[in-house]
């Protein structure tokens, strides 16, 4: 359990690039077909995970994820196996210096968590699902594309958005660090 921890806010420190601090590549012709196939594929979202909410800015993210981490210790909660660690935007963060979101991850069981973390039942009818292999200050990037061909279809995405991190950061370079977006339809 403590291996989780270290590498969610292992994962947290790398996934929070000061903005400006470094310039994102252009997607390639490749990643702008895969995320054009996954808005003509939308699909139902459905995850139970324990949160704890946060206003804050990107930066903030690793030190609130250090307080939620220490938190569900103490309370002796537990994530579900196998599942990744998830930040979850709950308000659009585009040119804010501070924002809602909330940090957590996927359970199973019966679990009760208390103040100040809670149980959040996370629903999309329709969900565009892209998962994105690249340096996280990409990520921008792709929900920019999703976006503009949801545009095309006269369809727009909606907040909150999903970010689960699929795969350890320490152990990846930038260019095999693996993210799904996920962006709910609406207006």
């Amino acid at each position: 359990m403590v291996t989780r921890f270290l590498t969610v806010v292992a994962m947290f420190t790398l996934v929070i690039i000061p903005a400006g601090a470094q310039k994102a590549m252009a997607l390639s012709p490749q990643q702008v077909a895969a995320i054009k196939a996954a808005v003509a594929q939308p699909k139902a979202f459905k995850s139970e995970a324990v949160v704890q909410e946060f206003t804050g800015d990107f930066a903030s993210v690793q030190k609130n994820f250090q307080s939620f981490s220490d938190e569900t210790k103490r309370q002796k909660i537990q994530a579900a196996p196998n599942q990744p660690s998830i930040l979850i935007l709950l308000e659009d963060p585009t040119g804010k210096q501070q924002f809602k979101y909330a940090v957590g991850y996927p359970v199973a069981g019966n679990i009760q968590p208390k103040a100040p973390l809670r149980l959040a039942n996370t629903e999309f009818q329709q969900a565009v699902h892209v998962t994105h292999v690249g340096p996280y200050t990409e990520l921008d990037q792709v929900h920019g594309h999703v976006t503009e061909h949801l545009k095309e279809k006269q369809q727009g995405t909606r907040f909150p958005v999903v970010l689960r991190f699929l795969n350890d950061p320490r152990s990846v370079s930038p260019a095999q660090r693996q993210t799904e977006v996920i962006a709910p339809l609406g207006p």
